[in-house]
Order: C-alpha cells, then structure tokens, then sequence
C-alpha cells in the first residue's frame, strides 16, 4: 500500500447518523429537504397561478372589448389636425391634364350628372413644360442618329481595314492599328 491510501483510510466516514447529528448541531438542513422545500415552493407558485388564469378566464367576459355608453354633447377638441373627411358616396375625379383650378361650377355637396363640366384648368404652365419635353426629345433623337452614323462609320471603317488586313497577309494595318479598330 502506498502512503495516499494509508491516509485515506486514516480518515473515519460519519455515519448517517452521526452526519444528521452533526447537521443538526450545526445547524445546516440536510440537502435532501432542501430540495423537497424548493420542489413544494415551485409548485405551490404553479398552483397559485393556474387558479389565477382559471378565475380570469372563467368569471371575464366572452368580448375582449370594453364597452361604454354612448353620451350626447359638444365635442371639445384637445388637439387640432389637418385631415380630409371622406363620405360614403364621395368620387375621386382626376383631370386629364396637370395645371391650377381656374373656375370651379359645382360646390360642395351639389349633385352633378354626367358629362356636367365641374371646372375649368389653367393648363399654361404644364403647356410650357410639355414644349420643353418635345424639344428635349427632338435632341435626343438627333443625338440617337448622329451616334448611328458613328457606329456605321466605325463599322465601315473595321470592315476595310480587316479586308486589307487579309489581303496582304496580315501586313498592312498594324497589328496595333487593328486593336484599336476593333475596339472602337
């Protein structure tokens, strides 16, 4: 035997009784109620909430709405905001062109029938902007063109350098020169 298991054993293992003597002498709980009392604590706590849910659910009522009696009187507003008020026979009408109400022949609430002018547009300004828009068309379009014209011209231009290329065996334009063909 060596040294170590000579000391082990040197060493007297409490018996239970004695081990709960001591505990109770100093005055520790064995670990075993311990965990007993936590276990009855926890499912005390279960216990007490599952009741709770229980008489919430059982004794509420069906709606989870809140309701309260409808009361006559002058609304005094609290805060004031800008908003639009939309009826239930109200009809969106969008004009056909943009520009500022010049006349307006109906007022609020009367009927109109159909095919009634409800008023007239100022279309000045948006005549202006659709000038505007034509000309920057008619630029585009000749921008368009002359870039046609500068692709056939490159095009013609590869198409007879690449035909004298093969003619003189690879000689005349450069090799160089026929890169920068290509690549244009």
């Amino acid at each position: 035997m060596s040294e170590h298991d000579t000391h082990a054993e040197a060493q007297p293992q409490p018996l239970p009784d004695e081990q709960h003597t001591l505990d109770a002498f100093l005055g520790a709980t064995p670990r075993r109620a311990r965990r007993q009392l936590v276990s009855l604590l926890v499912l005390t706590l279960a216990l007490i909430a599952i009741a709770a849910l229980f008489v919430r659910f059982v004794t509420g009522s069906d709606s989870p709405y809140y309701f309260a009696p409808v009361e006559t009187g002058d609304i005094v507003p609290r805060l004031s905001e800008m908003s639009t008020v939309h009826g239930e026979d109200e009809l969106t009408i969008r004009a056909r062109l943009d520009g500022q109400l010049a006349a307006l022949d109906v007022a609020t609430g009367d009927r109109v029938d159909y095919g009634q002018v409800l008023g007239r547009i100022d279309s000045r300004g948006s005549d202006a902007q659709l000038e505007s828009e034509r000309a920057a068309l008619a630029a585009a379009r000749s921008q368009a063109e002359a870039a046609e014209g500068d692709v056939r011209d490159t095009a013609t231009r590869l198409a007879r350098f690449e035909r004298v290329w093969r003619e003189s065996e690879h000689r005349v334009p450069s090799t160089v020169e026929m890169e920068r063909a290509r690549a244009d």
